[in-house]
């Protein structure tokens, strides 16, 4: 049994949402979020690998969807009562447009994406233009913000960024900057110095994946 990570005497029975922090009591609960500045609350746009997903995660996930359509809808009917023009003020440019439909006892959700950022678009048909194609996630989520690849243009070049996802412990260790020139695995070679590379084995995750594989 895991011991409380706040008192480190009694048998920890919580478990903080956020940082996953482990406390016995509320006592300890209370004293965890004053020392580290947690809120407490699940970080609900952070990437989560499937294998670690649940029924408490996809609960989460459904009511932050159902939190979303009410959001916006109640903005829509504020904006609406002001006399003012979503489309025309830039707020489509900022967030996804999303509408709700009555049919009948059940509500249907129409979901049109904002225009992608200039360099966004750019580093996509640039991409493509080199047979790779690139799936970006939503505005907002970790992996969009975390994600630094760019294409320059005074040079005509993409330069990735390489996430390596190492063993069973899953540690990571990330490549910034990685000219499409390069071999990514001498840039690997660089910063792995005392790794023997002749005992790694590498995989390519393929994406996108149906939900039930790993």
């Amino acid at each position: 049994m895991k011991k409380c990570q706040e008192c480190k005497e009694a048998v920890a029975v919580y478990q903080c949402p956020r940082c996953n922090r482990r406390t016995c009591s509320l006592k300890c609960c209370i004293a965890h979020k004053q020392n580290t500045g947690c809120n407490g609350k699940r970080d609900r746009t952070k990437f989560q690998r499937l294998e670690e997903m649940g029924d408490t995660t996809l609960r989460s996930d459904f009511h932050f969807l159902e939190d979303v359509l009410s959001t916006v809808d109640g903005g829509k009917r504020l904006m609406k009562q002001v006399g003012a023009n979503a489309r025309s003020s830039g707020i489509q440019n900022l967030v996804s447009e999303i509408s709700v439909e009555e049919q009948g006892p059940n509500k249907k959700a129409k979901i049109e994406r904002a225009p992608l950022p200039l360099k966004w678009r750019r580093l996509v048909q640039q991409a493509k233009e080199r047979q790779t194609t690139l799936l970006l996630m939503p505005p907002g989520m970790q992996r969009h913000k975390s994600n630094t690849s760019q294409y320059h243009i005074a040079s005509d070049v993409i330069f990735w960024k390489l996430e390596f996802i190492i063993g069973v412990q899953k540690s990571t260790t990330t490549l910034k900057k990685v000219s499409e020139d390069s071999l990514w695995i001498e840039e690997w070679r660089k910063q792995q110095k005392n790794v023997d590379l002749e005992s790694l084995h590498f995989l390519i995750k393929k994406l996108p994946c149906p939900s039930n594989r790993p």
